[in-house]
């Protein structure tokens, strides 16, 4: 539903008249650091703008919805979102509603510098009295204002049409497209679904044949669209799906969807929009604007839509249009806009975790009925498979099969005490049924099995093979290609991407609350090509492979869109596209076992003291740093003490955050340690914290009681103090070095980013059995 939409806007540019506008807006000025005029500006001009009900009742609830106040990591910091914030402010009226709706699909899409460009553009053209002197803010005071809208924006939606819209045309237009926009050699998009170039039926029939005993079997059939067109995306529909509009393009679109909404305006009989790039931002933004579907147009071929719809978008057949042109329909003629090229392929939009899996199953060809078939299959065997062959650190590994299977035989008896990076198995199998859409069960490989070995595997790569134009496969004799990529190499890099995916997706702890960037690029290309390699290289061998937990966390902050740079400093805290993201053993009550890397995330920023932030981190290569009294006073003549049962040596100590605020807009935090009736403080950086987490066992409870005294002292141990560098730990060193801070969460935490070397961490278990670990493995020093 439509409601009335101005012809022009009006700002009384009277002494009086700015102040009078400007004054519901001075404190969401000063909240957000813009100038209050231009939000004036833009309320006013929002009155002139076409957006229906529908959009302006879902962004009024989805940008608005406050989620419970979080946890806070240290005192004096606050997530959230402001009440006095500059979205607030719009939303009063309607014409702040509307602006509101056009903001946020611009956000979303091209961003806040384009959106501005765009905006200023609409301005400049849109229909104000001649006599009137009009201010129009400045791009740069646009951007301020949209860069401020983007952390409620991301839950708009504007993002998730757009991935709708994407899907309609890879399974709707892309098959009535000519062969020149699927040429060979382009990126694949279809891994799970491989096509069968150049085949001939009686080639075809010698395959189905070859493999039909098989697909009896295991209960397959042959993927659907051997010789569709949707087999390979090359940069032509590319740009089809993930093309943007230039800033004038998109200012002509809202101007001619202005036209058409006018009241009483018979002017304009309809607009023609053809679409050679940028097809699904078009489709998607004539939708956010009018509520309701385009009739969506192949050349002169009505693929769906009312023949008699005023909005019709176009798509050409052939390859040569890459161009936008807005054509617009009036009583004895026609006008048209000169056509403008996509500008880019970035999209700065997020999407739910719901839509992601569609996304990704279109992306990388598991949507239709074989894929969804074959990627749950393949994930119920990966994923033990590789639990059972990664490793992390001296202890840690990604998961254990015990997680994931009832009355599990563990062969390692170390295995109960290790640290798991990924979280338990309810939380996995959440995620897997968000990316396929089916219920998933694990199984794990018998005998000593190669996930490769699989038949439903093997299955698939000689159907890959079949396809396949690389010197290893050619699977065409005919096609001669010396640069064409293996497509059994594509898809094991494909598929370890997805399950990349899953594992960071399960850290997350408010799925719910989640927004994630569409993209098969991440911000880290050196840790992303580890990460991946090192998946793959386990799907392919039995060999081990050393999982890098830091690696993970980047992926995961990749993912909800902190691109932040993290080679020389660890990331506490990440703020960004309305998400805040920090690993949750920060700010637990308890350093857990299992999920060692679970990630914390809330909607809304970062603030400490007032100021917003994006990130909070420590140096990489911070030491320890030791102030004030002797620390050998603090702790004198308690190396001597005989250690029976579980205590704590430094009841006068206390933990906390040190925080403090950089000149380049960050915050750095490291662990901070006092000491009452002293003026002895010790710190140490919270990154050593969470990279010895894979370097210790934890130690959970044993069959004895946790307070039970040892008969005498065990002469073969140290009273190690808190806030020393640990004594190098070797087999030829049997002393075990205990640093006995019982009771207190946060020593335990500064312990272990001191301790230097592997570590058990005691939990209810009694002395002796911890001492008895100790000197079953490497670990020399016992966090009480």
């Amino acid at each position: 539903m439509m409601m009335p939409v101005y012809a022009q806007w009006v700002l009384d540019t009277t002494e009086d008249g700015l102040f009078s506008a400007c004054k519901p807006f001075l404190s969401a000025a000063a909240c957000d650091n813009v100038q209050p005029l231009p939000l004036a500006v833009c309320q006013a001009f929002g009155d002139t703008l076409a957006i229906c009900s529908e959009s302006i009742e879902e962004v009024g609830k989805r940008l608005f919805r406050e989620p419970s106040p979080p946890p806070v990591v240290f005192p004096q910091a606050s997530i959230g979102f402001s009440g006095n914030d500059s979205a607030t402010a719009l939303a009063s009226t309607l014409g702040g509603q509307r602006f509101l709706c056009l903001a946020a699909a611009l956000v979303t899409s091209v961003g806040p510098l384009d959106g501005a460009k765009a905006i200023r553009a609409m301005m400049q053209a849109s229909k104000i009295h001649e006599g009137l002197a009009t201010y129009i803010p400045t791009t740069r005071q646009l951007a301020d204002i949209l860069k401020s809208l983007d952390p409620r924006s991301v839950r708009c939606g504007f993002r998730d049409l757009m991935v709708k819209w994407e899907i309609v045309l890879r399974k709707e237009v892309f098959p009535h497209l000519s062969s020149s926009t699927a040429a060979p050699g382009s990126t694949s998009t279809q891994v799970a679904n491989p096509k069968l170039k150049s085949s001939s039926p009686e080639q075809l029939a010698r395959l189905k044949a070859a493999l039909g005993e098989l697909d009896k079997a295991l209960g397959l059939e042959a993927p659907h669209g051997y010789n569709s067109t949707q087999a390979k995306l090359n940069p032509v529909r590319n740009l089809m799906l993930n093309g943007l509009p230039h800033s004038e393009t998109i200012a002509r679109i809202v101007g001619v969807l202005t036209q058409l909404a006018h009241s009483g305006n018979k002017l304009v009989f309809g607009v023609n929009i053809k679409a050679g790039a940028g097809a699904a931002w078009v489709l998607a933004f004539t939708q956010w604007c009018l509520g309701t579907k385009p009739a969506l147009y192949v050349d002169d071929k009505r693929i769906f839509g009312s023949p008699d719809s005023l909005i019709r978008v176009t798509i050409p057949r052939s390859s040569s249009n890459t161009s936008i042109e807005v054509i617009t329909h009036h009583r004895f003629e026609s006008d048209s806009s000169p056509p403008q090229p996509a500008v880019k392929t970035t999209c700065y939009g997020m999407v739910s975790l719901e839509t992601y899996g569609e996304w990704l199953r279109h992306e990388f060809g598991f949507a239709d009925e074989y894929g969804r078939l074959l990627l749950p299959q393949l994930l119920q065997y990966a994923i033990p498979h590789i639990f059972s062959n990664t490793t992390c650190g001296e202890f840690g590994r990604l998961g254990q099969n015990s997680n994931l299977f009832e009355n599990f035989e563990v062969s390692d008896p170390i295995d109960l005490y290790r640290p798991t990076a990924l979280p338990d198995k309810s939380r996995l199998q959440d995620i897997c049924y968000m990316i396929t859409g089916e219920p998933q069960a694990f199984t794990i490989c018998q005998d000593g099995q190669l996930f490769r070995d699989l038949p439903l595997f093997k299955h698939h790569v000689r159907l890959l093979k079949t396809g396949c134009q690389c010197d290893n496969c050619r699977g065409d004799e005919d096609f001669d290609s010396e640069s064409e990529i293996c497509a059994v190499d594509e898809f094991y890099l494909a598929f370890s991407s997805i399950l990349a995916d899953i594992f960071a997706l399960s850290l997350f702890e408010s799925r719910h609350e989640l927004f994630i960037k569409p993209s098969r690029d991440r911000h880290n290309e050196d840790q992303e090509n580890q990460l991946i390699q090192a998946i793959s290289n386990v799907l392919r061998s039995r060999k081990q492979q050393i999982f890098e937990d830091e690696h993970l966390l980047q992926w995961a902050r990749a993912m909800v869109g902190h691109d932040f740079d993290d080679e020389d400093r660890c990331l506490i805290i990440t703020s960004g596209r309305g998400q805040v993201v920090y690993p949750s053993v920060y700010g637990s009550d308890r350093i857990e076992r299992v999920g060692y890397l679970r990630l914390s995330n809330f909607c809304g920023v970062f603030r400490y003291e007032g100021d917003v932030y994006n990130v909070v981190s420590s140096p990489d290569d911070g030491a320890s740093d030791i102030s004030g009294h002797p620390g050998q006073l603090v702790y004198k003549g308690k190396q001597n003490i005989a250690i029976l049962q579980p205590m704590n040596l430094y009841p006068n100590a206390s933990f906390s955050w040190k925080i403090a605020a950089q000149d380049d807009g960050e915050i750095q935090a490291d662990f901070l340690v006092r000491v009452q009736n002293s003026n002895f403080t010790a710190t140490r950086s919270p990154s050593f914290f969470i990279t010895a987490l894979k370097d210790t066992l934890f130690y959970e409870n044993c069959l004895h009681d946790s307070q039970s005294r040892l008969e005498e002292a065990d002469r073969f141990t140290t009273n190690q103090p808190l806030w020393h560098e640990g004594v190098a730990g070797n087999d030829e060193n049997p002393r075990v070095n205990i640093i006995a801070v019982d009771g207190s969460e946060g020593l335990r935490r500064f312990a272990l980013a001191d301790a230097n070397g592997p570590v058990v961490l005691r939990r209810d278990a009694c002395l002796r059995c911890c001492l008895d670990l100790c000197r079953r493995t490497s670990a020399r020093r016992l966090i009480l």
